[in-house]
């Protein structure tokens, strides 16, 4: 069966902020009632964690130093390193610019325009 991989920048970019508009509305729809749930402060925890993780994503680009070695042996040559290492740390960043887009849109009561992404049969 495979997947159908998003495979342009924009594409992804569109997709990110579609799925974090649906977050930033749980998170403004159920916030109040999540924290007056009587559930463990664990589950809570979690919830939120889960739906501020795009507005946080850019504080782990730091981590990428972790995978300093693992990068350096996937990459044949300084060049790919660059492009490898850029990648990682742009990904953490674009999510955040996601989140941000996604939370304006949320409160500026945009319309949401869904746009089919180009897709890769893999």
């Amino acid at each position: 069966m495979g997947e159908e991989p998003i495979i342009t920048l924009k594409d992804l970019y569109h997709q990110r902020v579609r799925w974090y508009r649906a977050n930033v509305e749980n998170l403004s729809k159920y916030f109040i009632p999540m924290v007056k749930a009587p559930i463990p402060f664990s589950r809570k925890t979690s919830w939120l964690s889960f739906l501020m993780v795009q507005f946080l994503a850019f504080l782990s680009s730091p981590l990428f130093i972790t995978y300093f070695g693992k990068i350096k042996k996937l990459s044949n040559g300084p060049l790919k390193f660059v492009i490898i290492s850029l990648g990682v740390v742009g990904y953490a960043w674009l999510m955040t610019v996601c989140g941000i887009v996604a939370s304006v849109k949320h409160l500026t009561s945009s319309t949401f325009e869904w746009k089919p992404s180009t897709r890769s049969n893999v």
